[in-house]
């Protein structure tokens, strides 16, 4: 099953917060939380028109029935509570319902 972690991250940053923010080892955060045997893709967006607001993306591919949510993404939570409002979900990818454009 294939499945997507979303983290979304309002904030008011000052320059140094934003660097802070970036130079963030999501990897790394990944072996620290247990994660090293089903380590995600993780992809950071920045909105388009909106420069304080940011999402992180952890793409899984496991064999486990229901997804839930993550060690890796409790910390993220967490650690970003500390920069502005988090909003953190769960997706399921749905079969059947892929083209390309």
């Amino acid at each position: 099953m294939k499945w997507l972690e979303i983290i979304e991250l309002r904030t008011l940053f000052n320059k140094q917060d934003k660097q802070k923010l970036l130079n963030l080892n999501f990897h790394r955060m990944a072996v620290e939380t247990g994660q090293e045997q089903n380590q995600p893709v993780i992809k950071t967006f920045s909105h388009g028109t909106i420069e304080t607001d940011y999402s992180i993306h952890l793409m899984f591919n496991s064999q486990q029935d229901k997804p839930k949510t993550s060690p890796l993404g409790l910390h993220l939570t967490s650690l970003l509570k500390e920069y502005g409002q988090v909003k953190h979900s769960i997706w399921i990818e749905e079969s059947g319902y892929s083209k390309k454009y």
